[in-house]
């Protein structure tokens, strides 16, 4: 039984395949964590009423 690649070919071909194989691997498993949960806190009326103005250049309003 012959293969029409060379011994060097087939293993670098390999060698790729185990590569590309593992890199799909772990893409995927980065891709199956669960989304972290927000932990939020309702802070309306904790803050003072805050009023400002912006100036322009000539000093108006």
């Amino acid at each position: 039984m012959s293969s029409a690649l060379p011994a060097p070919h087939r293993r670098l071909s390999r060698l790729i395949r185990a590569a590309a194989a593992i890199a799909a691997a772990a893409t995927l498993a980065a891709c199956s964590h669960d989304e972290p949960r927000w932990h939020l806190t309702d802070v309306t009326g904790h803050l003072p009423d805050l009023s400002f103005t912006l100036t322009g250049g000539d000093g108006r309003p």
